[in-house]
């Protein structure tokens, strides 16, 4: 049976996020995609999700 959950994540998932994020903006720097979610964590009204297969992000 397949693993599947849905996490919160933190800022210090950053490095997990970043490569799905590029996938999406494929013409933004890396810098630039981890600045832009830095600022986001940083709302009080945000929350990102993840789900995940088996511990690994899948989006």
């Amino acid at each position: 049976m397949t693993d599947i959950t849905i996490k919160t994540l933190k800022i210090k998932d950053l490095e997990v996020i970043i490569p799905l994020i590029k996938q999406l903006n494929p013409n933004t720097a890396i810098l630039d995609l981890k600045n832009k979610q830095t600022a986001m964590f940083k709302f009080d009204n945000y929350t990102c999700f993840g789900l995940f297969k088996e511990n690994k992000l899948i989006t």
